[in-house]
């Protein structure tokens, strides 16, 4: 009885490995942080990103120089003072929400189309899991390169 429980627990094994060998083919890893790097579409939203940022530091900063003079100039009332401390902040307000929203769209569009891309690699491999690479400490096939050739076409 020891001998075909030993032999039992040596198939078991086996299979087990056999299984763990495919399962472990199927599973694999991207690079997010290459990707994006190597991506023209992520340096282009970045290039727009920063524009945009700078475009509203400079006119955060033109308002506020306007609104100084404004308020030193003692020929205005105090009530259209605040009614322009009120505009100013309301125009930087609404610059700001526009660079938040653009950043977004960007973030979004950039995640689909990684997305996509690591969806149809994954069905063109047969790979059944795609994890990030800062996710693991062994194991999975990279697909990286795979994808990023996806995203270039």
């Amino acid at each position: 009885m020891f001998k075909s429980l030993t032999k039992f627990a040596i198939a078991f094994l086996l299979v087990g490995l056999v299984s763990g060998a495919q399962a472990a083919e199927s599973i694999a890893v991207v690079d997010s942080a290459k990707l994006l790097n190597d991506l023209p579409d992520y340096q282009t939203a970045r290039t727009k990103i920063s524009q945009s940022r700078e475009d509203l530091e400079k006119l955060a900063g033109e308002l506020e120089k306007k609104l100084r003079e404004d308020l030193q100039n003692s020929a205005l009332s105090d009530a259209q003072k605040l009614e322009k401390q009120k505009q100013a902040r309301d125009l930087v307000l609404a610059k700001k929400q526009q660079f938040d929203a653009l950043s977004e769209k960007f973030e979004i569009d950039l995640q689909n189309k990684v997305t996509k891309a690591v969806e149809e690699e994954a069905k063109a491999q047969g790979l059944t899991l795609v994890i990030t690479k800062g996710a693991t400490i062994f194991g999975g096939k990279d697909i990286t390169t795979q994808v990023l050739a996806r995203l270039k076409k």
